[in-house]
């Protein structure tokens, strides 16, 4: 349905004119989803350090262990474990002349400095959405077993909002991978956990939306990603031809 969507809407110029993005916004508003679904559809890389950092977790490196300790908190994880990581990651699709998403990184103005150093980002797409939506949502996150696809369980209602589950089409096999799977909670989707990650991103984090402010364009999530996906796509379909017009 995604494929068909993306072609229905004209997003195949992404692969004439590679995009380098990068997606803020505040933990849980679907900066993974989006940007994942967008990669897959498009031919993208999604450069995530959320995945990149528990790959080092899962495989018990000095750089995830370390990193273990921040995450299962909600603390931001420190910039010298990511910095260089990204870095690498970054001037490897820049070579292939490949479009990306970053996602996850810059998380605050002295990262954001740093990657201006190595790439110039085409757009950088803010994802917005209300806190008290995205503490009601978050505790329903799952992802896949055996590729991290996303998912969520939670039916939410809240004034004009309503979104629905995002389930996979077929009970215990995963969309993406096809692989038969269990749906997994992260340690830092717990509530408490939520809300000091939200404390710290408008702390910390929000800043980076106005060091980008002449290349932002903010992109308000009101729905589920069911519906509010193709809504997305036209979003960016109208700033990359304005851009290539």
């Amino acid at each position: 349905m995604f494929k068909n969507t993306v072609i229905r809407f004209g997003i195949p110029t992404l692969k004439q004119h590679p995009q380098k993005f990068l997606f803020l916004g505040a933990p849980g508003v679907g900066k993974g989803t989006y940007s994942a679904r967008l990669c897959r559809d498009a031919g993208y890389a999604h450069v995530s350090t959320g995945d990149l950092l528990r790959t080092e977790v899962a495989e018990g490196t000095v750089v995830g262990r370390e990193a273990k300790s921040y995450m299962d908190k909600g603390d931001l994880v420190p910039s010298g474990l990511v910095d260089e990581m990204v870095k690498v990651k970054i001037d490897a699709l820049t070579k292939q002349k490949r479009g990306f998403v970053l996602d996850g990184y810059p998380r605050n103005v002295e990262q954001a400095k740093i990657v201006s150093e190595f790439v110039d980002l085409d757009f950088v797409i803010n994802l917005a959405q209300p806190f008290d939506v995205i503490e009601n949502k978050i505790s329903g996150r799952r992802s896949c077993s055996e590729c991290g696809e996303g998912y969520n369980t939670s039916t939410v209602t809240m004034g004009s909002i309503t979104m629905e589950p995002l389930l996979p089409a077929q009970e215990g096999v995963c969309d993406a991978c096809k692989k038969p799977m269990d749906l997994l909670q992260r340690a830092d989707d717990h509530i408490d956990v939520v809300r000091h990650r939200l404390d710290v991103y408008s702390e910390v984090t929000k800043p980076v939306e106005e060091f980008y402010s002449e290349i932002m364009h903010t992109f308000d999530v009101l729905g589920s990603t069911k519906i509010y996906y193709p809504k997305f796509l036209e979003f960016l379909k109208t700033h990359i031809t304005a851009k290539h017009a």
